[in-house]
């Protein structure tokens, strides 16, 4: 897809016809995808809050992959996301785990 292409290659002047796509586009999995890809292309990282208020799960796009740890609520301060930004696009871990109450 031209969102993934536009990620992987770091077109970041693709945004604003892409951020147009979101609110034109009728196909839920296109929308999906773009609501994932663009904050990616646009800002770096995807922040979504966990349902359960226990946290956010932040995405963060690197060179050839995408990764995600997730930040309990009693760490998640700005200064603290833009920290783990940074740590994951270097690929290291963040040594965070989602409360016990979420293992399965």
């Amino acid at each position: 897809m031209a969102v993934q292409q536009a990620d992987a290659f770091g077109f970041r002047g693709f945004l604003p016809r892409l951020e147009g796509m979101i609110a034109s586009e009728l196909r839920a999995n296109v929308l999906k995808s773009l609501a994932f890809h663009v904050p990616l292309l646009r800002d770096g990282f995807l922040l979504r809050p966990e349902p359960d208020g226990s946290g956010y799960w932040l995405t963060v796009g690197t060179p050839g992959s995408i990764r995600t740890s997730f930040i309990p609520q009693d760490r998640f301060r700005d200064s603290y996301v833009k920290e783990a930004v940074e740590h994951l696009k270097k690929g290291e871990r963040l040594h965070l785990t989602r409360p016990s109450s979420h293992e399965g």
